[in-house]
């Protein structure tokens, strides 16, 4: 489900992309959103990692 829905978003924004920036600058905007989207994943990794050792922290 949240594969699809990525998918889903990156087709949207490949579309607006398209619709709003030249030839030349597109494969600078996606190379900039694949960058944003390895850091966002980075992120929700750290999330989950620092919501799993606060719930260990709580049992103690």
């Amino acid at each position: 489900m949240t594969r699809r829905r990525v998918l889903s978003l990156h087709n949207q924004v490949v579309k607006a992309v398209n619709s709003h920036f030249s030839n030349v600058a597109i494969p600078h905007q996606i190379a900039a959103l694949e960058q944003r989207m390895r850091e966002l994943k980075a992120f929700s990794i750290e999330i989950l990692h620092l919501a799993k050792q606060a719930k260990e922290w709580l049992r103690i």
